[in-house]
């Protein structure tokens, strides 16, 4: 329909209303092993040097990271069903922890001693399946627990140097169950199922 002004013939503005749907950002899930210590000294000791310096203190307990934080449009339950299937068959894997490392020179390291292999074998098939897609290959796996972490040189060396000297004692755990984290847009991390090794 047109409308008329004078003599000249103007076509009416449509006005077209375009529905912006917002997708929220897909979850980011991770799976981890939280190590349960033979004595509570090792727990204390790496808190304390964590409370120092570990930006993630306040979020989380020393965990090992099995599954690196992956953004999935796959449901908890379809995670958490992946994770029992790959744990089926599986022993409980005795592990220690000895000896501290960098990584990109920010990052201070406790070292995954005893048994690990195991602890690498375990991750390689979590990365199968529906997983796969999530490997990444630039990473050269060390199984570790977080101690601290800075991008200023200075500070780095003096962590480093610090951990070098508190952590020379042997810690023992064992893995006995897996569980899956949620990293929340606020900053949060929840864990939201944990998944138990059942020996047959």
């Amino acid at each position: 329909m047109c409308a008329r002004l004078s003599n000249i013939t103007v076509p009416r503005q449509r006005r077209h209303s375009r529905k912006l749907n917002f997708r929220p950002p897909l979850p980011r899930r991770a799976i981890v092993w939280f190590p349960v210590f033979s004595d509570a000294a090792p727990t204390a000791r790496i808190q304390r040097f964590r409370a120092e310096h570990d930006p993630q203190f306040t979020k989380i307990a020393p965990y090992v990271a099995l599954v690196f934080p992956f953004h999935a449009n796959m449901t908890l339950a379809q995670i958490a069903s992946h994770v029992k299937r790959t744990l089926a068959g599986w022993p409980h894997i005795p592990v220690t922890f000895h000896g501290v490392e960098s990584a990109a020179d920010k990052f201070a390291l406790l070292m995954c001693e005893l048994r690990r292999d195991a602890v690498t074998r375990l991750h390689d098939k979590l990365y199968s399946g529906v997983l796969k897609q999530f490997l990444r290959d630039d990473i050269v796996y060390q199984p570790h627990i977080t101690l601290g972490a800075s991008d200023d040189d200075a500070h780095f060396n003096r962590i480093m140097a610090d951990a070098e000297l508190l952590f020379r004692d042997t810690s023992a755990a064992t893995l006995r169950n897996l569980s899956i984290l949620t990293y929340h847009a606020d900053g949060r991390i929840t864990v939201d199922e944990t998944v138990t090794i059942k020996l047959v």
